[in-house]
This record gives C-alpha cells, structure tokens and sequence, in this order.
C-alpha cells in the first residue's frame, strides 16, 4: 500500500487492504512450535521476512515469533 500511496485511505477494510497487495507479496510463512531455532532461522533468511506465525498440526494458529525474539532467546 505506501509503494501505492494509499496511505491516507486507512478507512479500507482489512480485506480491501489485502486485495490490494502487490503481485510480488511474499505471503505469510508459518512455522511449529516443535521447530528448531536453526530452521526457522534458516526461513526466515530465505524468505526475507522478520517474523512467522506459529501453527499447531491442525494449521491453527497458536502464536507469533520474530527474529527479534530469536535473538532475544539466543543471547539471554
């Protein structure tokens, strides 16, 4: 949307907003919560996002993790 200049029209709904994505969004990367730190280190460098939405084997969702509390975890 800021590359669109739509910035002013925050009245949209969300699913407006989603509708008008660019044909280059990345889309959402999940994650497990049985994950390695190391593997989702390794998809979130290939994907180029900073963070994923946890998933449970139902593909529900059970939570947020970001690179930021990757490295949170890694250094404390």
């Amino acid at each position: 949307m800021a590359r669109e200049e739509a910035l002013g029209d925050l009245d949209m709904s969300v699913q407006e907003a989603i509708q008008r994505r660019s044909e280059d969004f990345p889309g959402v990367h999940t994650c497990r919560a049985s994950d390695t730190l190391l593997s989702v280190m390794e998809t979130l460098r290939k994907t180029n996002v900073h963070r994923l939405i946890v998933i449970d084997e139902h593909n529900r969702l059970v939570g947020l993790v970001s690179l930021s509390d990757i490295l949170r975890a890694i250094v404390m």
